[in-house]
């Protein structure tokens, strides 16, 4: 008897010792080996519900399980939304919301008027990483040496020519107008050639009476058609004639559609080349006028010329967009009164 109590004791002492690490347990002792089912934080769904798990390697269509092993009793991790590596910078304001394909937009095109006043003027702009085209006003100081200074920067040059203004203002050196005959215009012209080296085509500085007058449009852009020349019109009033003039003339021609710096403050400027670029959005080929007399639309073309070539806006030379008529193509807009 005192054997059988013996053997009984033991077996009792073995049952309660700890089982050893890697030994199987019945099932009613073991471990649980799953967690409940791990709620991913909204952050990490993408909008259509499906989660967005990190490190999976491939993606599952099954609610993902956390496990932990059965020899621990720490918690398993909860995933965590991860941050976004980058996100996307914002637009400037003046930065059109939707940007069509690049292959969409219209080209840009930049003309600066008023050249020749004074000899410090150019090299604000002439640093532009941009073609454009300088309008020089003939028959003063600088005219000679804006004319030479910019096309040794690679810009082109044409003839800022200056035109009879409603109201009797001074167009500067060089005008003609209505009232000139003939010779007149032809002598002032040849004389405003000379003074600017190098002008492949021109446009005209104020002219809201002469740009309305159909004689004297015709008399000038004959002038111009037979010195291989183009013309730009500035559009300074509504009723301009030089569009019409010029598909009968057969000279190639374009039109301004925005003034840059009507208003010479930042903002204004911004809005002014945002409607630039709506434009542009649309498909149409855009011809923008500044001026070389206002440093301020030089600070803010430094400062937008950079973003408008990061998001492939376009800038040509004036020469390569101007046409010879079949077709309103080049259609400009009128955003501002007669000067």
């Amino acid at each position: 008897m005192l054997l059988v109590a013996i053997a009984a004791l033991l077996v009792v002492a073995i049952a309660l010792l700890p089982p050893k690490v890697g030994d199987p347990q019945p099932a009613s002792l073991a471990e649980p080996v799953e967690e409940p089912v791990v709620t991913v934080p909204a952050a990490t769904r993408s909008p259509g519900g499906d989660y967005s798990a990190p490190d999976t390697g491939g993606r599952s269509d099954e609610p993902r399980v956390a496990t932990r092993p059965a020899t621990t009793s720490e918690p398993a991790a909860v995933p965590r939304a991860t941050e976004p590596v980058a996100t996307a910078r914002a637009l400037p304001w003046w930065m059109p919301v939707d940007l069509p394909d690049p292959a969409l937009r219209g080209r840009l095109h930049l003309i600066l008027d008023d050249a020749g006043n004074t000899g410090d003027e150019m090299p604000p702009f002439l640093g532009l990483p941009i073609p454009f085209a300088v309008a020089v006003l003939p028959q003063l100081p600088y005219s000679t040496d804006a004319a030479r200074r910019s096309i040794a920067a690679g810009k082109e040059v044409i003839l800022h020519q200056p035109m009879e203004a409603i109201g009797g203002a001074d167009p500067g050196p060089g005008w003609i107008g209505p009232g000139h005959s003939r010779e007149q215009i032809v002598a002032t012209l040849t004389a405003n050639l000379l003074s600017v080296p190098g002008a492949i085509g021109a446009n005209n500085h104020m002219g809201s009476l002469a740009s309305s007058d159909e004689p004297t449009m015709r008399l000038v852009l004959d002038f111009f058609h037979a010195n291989g020349m183009f013309y730009l019109d500035s559009r300074t009033i509504s009723r301009t004639v030089a569009r019409r003039v010029a598909r009968e003339v057969g000279i190639p021609f374009a039109e301004r559609n925005v003034f840059l710096d009507n208003v010479r403050e930042r903002d204004a400027i911004l809005t002014a080349l945002s409607q630039a670029l709506e434009l542009s959005n649309r498909g149409e080929d855009v011809f923008m006028i500044g001026h070389v007399t206002v440093p301020l639309l030089a600070d803010v073309l430094r400062e937008a010329v950079p973003v408008l070539l990061g998001h492939e806006y376009e800038f040509r030379p004036l020469s390569t967009a101007v046409q010879v008529f079949g077709d309103d193509t080049v259609a400009g807009r009128i955003r501002d009164g007669s000067r």
